[in-house]
């Protein structure tokens, strides 16, 4: 196995912390102010609860390279219990794969109704 580099180990170490502080922020969003809008004269007003729903789902993708790169920098695969210590790493991303999984069945559902409704199937 090749050595890693200590620099390396540090700046991935910080920022899958950086990773699981917003995921904790936004799910800490999500169970507080679930009805409160910042900015009710938007032209698109969200509520917290929303906003953090599309800001976990967009932060999926880097999560999970997040925590792949610090599986494989900590070698987790010659640990003791391999299964449980990279499950433990990828559960944040795996709590951000809900709303992400949610986003994209939506817009393929909505995709799906725009052609039936446009071949006169869905009226």
């Amino acid at each position: 196995m090749m050595k890693q580099s200590k620099w390396l180990k540090i700046l991935l170490t910080v920022v899958y912390g950086i990773g699981v502080g917003c995921n904790l922020y936004l799910l800490l969003m999500m169970c507080l102010h679930p009805h409160h809008v910042e900015a009710p004269d938007a032209m698109l007003p969200m509520t917290d609860f929303e906003r953090a729903f599309v800001m976990m789902a967009s932060g999926f993708l880097p999560m999970t390279a997040s925590a792949l790169s610090m599986i494989w920098v900590y070698a987790l695969k010659q640990t003791r219990h391999p299964r449980r210590n990279s499950g433990l790493m990828l559960l944040p991303a795996m709590v951000d794969a809900i709303p992400f999984v949610f986003m994209v069945g939506l817009v393929i559902v909505m995709m799906a109704e725009t052609v039936l409704e446009i071949l006169g199937i869905l009226h």
